[in-house]
């Protein structure tokens, strides 16, 4: 990826969530630069969360409108999905995964 003076300043519209929150897991990340200045431009607040452990307890506080995280986040968070998901399902069969999803929202 190559950076250039373009990137540097955004040319887009502003955020269409009011308010930005963003939170950042891993803060440098190759688009720190980028998410800060985007964070600014909107006027809105930035959390980094450095503690994995407390992650989950981060974003339940900040309420983020936005993420920012490498793939291992992602990938992390995902493979945390697919084992409620199993563990679920292995404790009732008869469960569906769109019964597993609303139990897990509320």
């Amino acid at each position: 990826v190559v950076f250039h003076e373009d990137l540097l300043i955004p040319s887009e519209g502003l955020a269409a969530v009011v308010p930005f929150v963003r939170l950042d897991f891993q803060a440098f990340d190759p688009s720190y630069v980028l998410s800060l200045l985007s964070t600014i431009q909107c006027g809105g607040s930035r959390v980094l969360v450095y503690d994995p452990n407390y992650l989950f307890e981060d974003i339940a506080i900040a309420r983020p409108t936005h993420l920012g995280a490498s793939p291992v986040f992602w990938n992390g968070l995902y493979q945390e999905y697919l084992s409620r998901v199993t563990a679920a399902i292995a404790a009732d069969p008869a469960t569906s995964i769109s019964q597993i999803d609303s139990k897990e929202c509320h």
